[in-house]
């Protein structure tokens, strides 16, 4: 993990977590519940001994609910713990938005990006085979994409077409960090 990051990602904890690596906070206290966060521990992770990871999860009960939107008495780690390796430069996040008519727009996070580098999207069927051109744009830390695929097959219950979109953040011929 040499010149990586290290971020632990909780996909659920009802409602608030308070994260420690080796006895030191990893952040801030969470307030979760169904969804997902994370952190970059990469800074309290020792590579020559254990390591120790606490999590303390409550739930506060009575007082002002509307507060916390919460199940009064629940408060536990619900959905599953990992972590997350990754290059300095890395892609975040993606949301997409492809509609039937083969329009698409994509928005990427990414950190550590340089703007001499690209970040570029290439869409696959699910055996692999590209569809259309692969398109890119410039780095930075949150861009958005758009693109009008021509061969796209629309979906339907009797012949359902599903495509997968590859994400790439790239320095010239080195590609850094890739995202399906």
């Amino acid at each position: 993990w040499q010149n990586k990051k290290i971020i632990i990602v909780f996909d659920g904890v009802l409602s608030h977590a308070s994260i420690k690596v080796n006895g030191k906070p990893a952040s801030d206290s969470y307030q979760s519940g169904f969804y997902q966060f994370s952190a970059d521990i990469t800074s309290l992770v020792r590579s020559d001994e254990p390591n120790l990871l606490e999590v303390s999860v409550t739930n506060p009960a009575g007082g002002d609910r509307s507060k916390y939107h919460d199940y009064v008495g629940s408060g536990d780690i619900f959905a599953p713990v990992y972590l997350k390796i990754v290059p300095e430069t890395h892609i975040q996040r993606v949301a997409i938005d492809a509609k039937g008519n083969g329009n698409l727009i994509m928005q990427v996070i990414s950190q550590n990006t340089q703007p001499t580098q690209l970040i570029e999207v290439e869409i696959q069927d699910l055996k692999g085979a590209i569809v259309g051109s692969p398109f890119s744009v410039n780095a930075g830390d949150h861009v958005e994409l758009k693109n009008k695929l021509s061969m796209i097959k629309s979906w339907n219950p009797e012949n359902p077409q599903l495509y997968q979109a590859v994400i790439c953040i790239k320095d010239n011929a080195t590609t850094l960090h890739t995202i399906k």
